[in-house]
């Protein structure tokens, strides 16, 4: 095996020559390498408090004040962005730990777990403004068949009864239910179908709660969804008869894998909403039934499309190819033999089959490999989201080749 650490400069470039050599028709891979969907994104909270993380930090101010929010500093980040953060910060936090204090270790499904939480974080909808909710109400024309609190018309249901349920997606479920209908009915009278952009439904929803005249003190609750739920009645709803996700579906409507969906769960849910008539137009055409949604099957399939950034990370091979001589990871690791000999070629672990594993590995390891480039006089390499990305991408396309 050739040593890495042996090479001069000119050997780096034709390291970097034979390795492209070798791999770089593997630039053209486009298939993401996909991990599981959570079950129950809520698991990871355990994991956080478990391993201790909730004595330094919070989310969303609930915990620690030694450490920072991961509520607002972690928030939308994608899988390989959560994990560049807390690789970055590792040298900090160790250094912050008591001598009796050990750094976490994980097991893979708890890194898992502990990642799907923290990408859940920007699922999560703010609070609503009843005052903006007030005004989205009188310009989406709501009242004009609707009533609420002694105001409006009876032609539709009555909103009063808003009250009783415990969050906006509960509404968005029941405006999908009857938007087709409602749809009509404004047509006829000459009014304009609502549509709804940033927070208005959020604020719509939390004005309607404070002005109904409702009295209860029993409610309904969605809860926040579970994404192998959802991705079983993306099927079963005959998503696919139109949209794409990967290799699987047709392609009438949008490729549901390039949306940009890791948003929060009412904005995806107003998206629905307003695709709403061509969809049940095309469906109408394709004699398929509108797709109605019972109990908390709008949040599963929510979560699941929330999460599908989660699961099918994709990155550019050569650019981490790159990193992983700039980063100087090649000191110590090998690549199908070309690179050091200090740790195990990674072409040949299970270490690196998905981004988990790899995540998992490296956070285990990173105080033993900190240690050993302090010695060899090397700083501990830090990344940003796009280079972690790339770098995962390499290292598991490597290795998906290697099995091959």
């Amino acid at each position: 095996m050739k040593n890495y650490l042996a090479l001069p400069p000119a050997g780096i470039t034709s390291l970097l020559g034979v390795m492209s050599c070798i791999l770089i028709f593997m630039s053209a891979l486009s298939s993401a390498q996909e991990i599981e969907l959570p079950n129950d994104p809520l698991m990871g909270q355990k994991v956080f408090v478990k391993k201790g993380c909730i004595k330094c930090h919070s989310i969303f101010g609930s915990g620690g004040k030694i450490g920072r929010d991961f509520g607002k500093t972690l928030v939308n980040l994608g899988t390989a962005g959560i994990f560049a953060r807390m690789w970055n910060h590792s040298p900090e936090m160790s250094s912050l730990l008591k001598k009796n204090q050990k750094m976490p270790v994980f097991s893979e499904r708890e890194m898992a777990n502990f990642i799907a939480f923290i990408y859940f974080l920007g699922y999560l909808d703010e609070e609503g403004a009843p005052e903006k909710g007030r005004k989205v109400l009188k310009d989406k024309k709501c009242l004009a068949c609707h009533k609420i609190g002694g105001e409006g018309k009876a032609i539709g249901p009555s909103l009063d009864k808003i009250r009783s349920y415990a969050n906006p997606l509960s509404l968005a479920q029941r405006m999908w239910r009857y938007g087709a209908r409602m749809s009509a009915v404004m047509a006829d009278m000459g009014i304009p179908r609502p549509e709804f952009i940033g927070s208005e439904i959020i604020d719509l929803f939390a004005y309607l709660r404070e002005i109904s005249e409702y009295k209860t003190d029993v409610f309904s609750y969605l809860t926040p969804g579970r994404p192998t739920v959802g991705e079983r009645l993306f099927e079963e709803k005959n998503c696919f008869k139109c949209h794409r996700i990967g290799n699987k579906g047709e392609a009438l409507g949008p490729d549901i894998t390039r949306a940009q969906l890791h948003i929060g769960v009412t904005q995806i849910a107003t998206l629905l909403w307003k695709h709403g008539p061509r969809v049940w137009e095309e469906m109408e055409k394709k004699g398929i039934d509108r797709p109605l949604f019972d109990d908390n099957e709008l949040a599963d399939l929510v979560a699941y499309l929330y999460y599908l950034k989660y699961t099918r990370q994709s990155g550019d091979f050569i650019t981490g190819q790159q990193l992983f001589i700039k980063k100087r990871c090649v000191k110590c690791h090998a690549v199908r033999g070309y690179g050091g000999n200090f740790a195990i070629d990674l072409a040949k672990t299970d270490g690196v089959n998905n981004y988990i594993k790899i995540t998992t590995s490296m956070w285990n390891h990173n105080e033993k490999m900190r240690m050993l480039m302090e010695k060899m006089g090397l700083p501990m390499p830090r990344f940003n989201e796009k280079e972690m990305t790339d770098l995962f991408f390499f290292l598991v396309s490597s290795r998906i080749k290697y099995e091959k």
